[in-house]
């Protein structure tokens, strides 16, 4: 789920020059919230042209245990055979 982000220009992003994108885990977070159990992560990507970083962006990432599915009603998928 996205939590949240920042953008950085540090640069001209120029048309036509080749951009390459860096992506990494800048850090990671283990929390206990009013859901449950969840893991904060912050990534981090750049994008350079001519080997200097011309946009720098963060994203906070937050990811849960997948949700239980609900419990069938009694007697769902059954049949009669007894007809």
């Amino acid at each position: 789920m996205w939590a949240g982000g920042t953008v950085r220009r540090i640069g001209p992003l120029l048309v036509g020059s080749t951009a390459t994108r860096r992506s990494y885990v800048l850090c990671t977070h283990d929390k206990v919230g009013r859901s449950g159990p969840m893991t904060l992560v912050t990534v981090r990507h750049e994008i350079s042209q001519d080997g200097r970083v011309v946009i720098q962006e963060n994203q906070d990432i937050v990811y849960r245990q997948a949700a239980l599915a609900p419990a069938p009603p009694a007697g769902a998928g059954q049949t009669d055979h007894a007809r």
